[in-house]
């Protein structure tokens, strides 16, 4: 085997190995996706359920200090 030879081999071995980084990277950031899509319909739900219950209070107070201060 001549050294153009192994140096091709060596790069195709590289390609192969960053190819397949690449598509294990893409399944997880699918599936993250996923996830956050969930999350982000979880909390509209939720916040619709606290405006429900709340109906007055549309904007309900961040940062309110307690009554005892």
């Amino acid at each position: 085997m001549t050294e153009s030879d192994r140096r091709i081999e060596d790069l195709e071995i590289r390609l192969t190995h960053q190819e397949m980084t690449i598509q294990d990277l893409s399944s997880q950031l699918y599936d993250q996706r996923l996830v956050i899509d969930r999350l982000e319909a979880a909390v509209r739900s939720m916040t619709s359920r606290l405006k429900d219950l709340h109906p007055g209070n549309a904007d309900l107070p961040v940062n309110e200090r307690p009554p005892h201060y």
